[in-house]
Parts: structure tokens; C-alpha cells; sequence
């Protein structure tokens, strides 16, 4: 609630001020809008009070004086109206939970984010990483270039291979991308409040209708969303469920891995541009 505006209820008021002349009911409307601006009485002083309410002439004083006697309670820092405080009482009390509110608000965005950059910063060097342990394709033969000799028509030692039961080195697994739907997901819902049981409750029960890379794409559009939960579901449901038709390419051939990797981040992309054109909420909770 603001203190922008006085809350006059116009019923309550004239049943109580029916007997008042046109005078005592402008000494009390700006005597009410006084308080209501400080926050508290009015001033004991009387020539302050006729300055508050422009009082003049000696009926002017004498309105005041008994509007004063009849609606406020005199006390020792001033004049109090009943009705007036447990109004203001009421209007400190909203407007401290909504500031309350729009900091736990903000700090929960401020997370958010800060999960945002951890892993985008990671996805962007585990492919770093992928596209530098990727082999080069060998170039293309010269029409005048002469087919190098094998070991065995030179006479060397041939390494042994797969066939002569050794196994080729181990390589090294790629990152996970469940396991980052599922750290990013669980950040992203904890941060707001939602239990971690019931955010991997809940994550779970997605990845049942939709795969990893879906629901991925899904949690990172959802970053500095108000309610990611919800954001979640909306942007899931135009998307292709498990076991549909995959996406194709142009040729009418299925996407390889780097093609579905650019047509993700083409989506998240698009995503993001559109989220930043949504109006932020209000710090202040207005």
C-alpha cells in the first residue's frame, strides 16, 4: 500500500461528519491529509494548526477547535486521529512485506544468473574441448601422388591391433548432458524457493515425456524467469516428445551431432532475445 494516496471511506466519513458545516469539514480533510503526510499527529502548537488548515478569521479558529475536541485525541507529542493511525499501521506493515518480497525477488534473480554464467561458461569448454579432440579428416589423395608403401612391404614390425586381442586406449567420456540438465534444472528451481526432492521429483517426471537435450534447452530459456517451474512447462509443449520423428536435415538425412548442437543453440538463442523483451518486475513491489 502507498502513501501516495490517502484511503478516504466515503461511507464511514459521512455518516460520522453529517453534522459538520462546509468550515469544519475542510479543517478536518487537511488536517487528515496532514497526518496521513507525516505519518503521524498533528502539532500541538495552535498557530501551526491554523497555518495547516489556513484559519484565518475566529470562526475559522473556532472550526478547528472543535473538530480537534470531537475526532483526535490529544497526547503529549500531538494530535492523534484512531482511525487515521490503523490506517498508517496498516500501510507500514504492506509496504515493508513488499519490499521484503522484492529483494528475495531479486536476490533469487541475482542467483539465477550467477548459475547462468557457471554453465554457460562450462558447456563452452567441454565443447571447446570436444571440437580440439575431434581428429582431422585426412586430405584427399593427389592424382600424381604414389600410395605410400605398408610397414610389411617395407620389411618393419607391425604394431599389434584389435584382432590380435588388444583393446584401443580408452577415450575420454564427453560431459554428460543429463548431468547438466540436472544440476542446471535443480539450481534453477531450488533457487526459488522449491525443496531439491521436489525439484528432481519434478525433473524426473520431465525427462518421462521429453530427453535431455529438450529439457535442457527448456531450463536454460528459463533463466531469469520469476517462476522457472512454470516457464518450463509452457516452453515444453510445442516441443517433439520421445520417440517422435527426430529432425531432419535438408537432404532428408537425420542431423548429425554438430547439426543438432547449432540448431540448440540457434533455439536458446532465439529464447533468450525474446525473454529480454519482457518488462521486469518492480524492485519496490509497486
Amino acid at each position: 500500500m502507498s502513501f501516495a494516496y490517502l484511503p478516504l471511506y466515503t461511507g464511514d466519513y459521512l455518516r460520522d461528519t453529517r453534522h459538520l458545516d462546509c468550515a469544519e469539514h475542510g479543517v478536518y480533510i487537511l488536517l487528515l491529509m496532514h497526518c496521513w503526510h507525516q505519518r503521524g499527529p498533528a502539532p500541538l502548537d495552535e498557530r501551526r494548526l491554523c497555518g495547516i488548515v489556513n484559519a484565518r478569521s475566529g470562526s475559522e479558529v473556532e472550526a478547528l477547535r472543535r473538530v480537534l475536541a470531537e475526532f483526535f485525541v490529544r497526547m503529549e507529542d500531538g494530535w492523534y486521529n484512531e482511525r487515521l493511525m490503523e490506517e498508517i499501521e496498516r500501510a507500514n506493515a504492506v509496504s515493508s512485506k513488499h519490499r521484503t518480497a522484492a529483494k528475495a525477488r531479486w536476490a533469487a534473480r541475482d542467483k539465477i544468473r550467477a548459475i547462468s554464467a557457471v554453465h554457460d561458461a562450462d558447456a563452452l569448454q567441454t565443447h571447446s574441448k570436444r571440437n580440439a579432440a575431434a581428429p582431422s579428416p585426412p586430405p584427399p589423395p593427389s592424382l600424381n601422388q604414389k600410395e605410400a608403401p605398408s610397414p610389411a612391404e617395407k620389411g618393419q614390425k607391425t604394431l599389434p591391433c584389435c584382432d590380435e586381442g588388444l583393446s584401443p586406449p580408452p577415450m575420454q567420456a564427453p560431459a554428460s548432458t543429463v548431468e547438466s540438465c540436472w544440476q542446471l534444472g535443480v539450481d534453477l528451481l531450488t533457487a526459488t524457493g522449491l525443496g531439491e526432492s521436489l525439484a528432481r521429483k519434478y525433473l524426473g517426471s520431465m525427462l518421462k515425456t521429453w530427453d535431455e537435450d529438450t529439457l535442457l534447452e527448456a531450463c536454460r530459456a528459463s533463466i531469469g524467469k520469476a517462476d522457472p517451474k512454470a516457464y518450463i512447462a509452457g516452453y515444453l509443449k510445442g516441443k517433439p516428445k520421445r520417440g517422435a520423428t527426430p529432425a531432419k536435415s535438408k537432404s532428408g538425412e537425420p542431423l548429425s551431432d554438430a547439426e543438432r548442437w547449432v540448431l540448440r543453440e540457434k533455439r536458446e538463442r532465439e529464447a533468450r532475445e525474446a525473454a529480454a523483451q519482457l518488462p521486469l518486475a518492480d524492485p519496490h513491489g509497486r
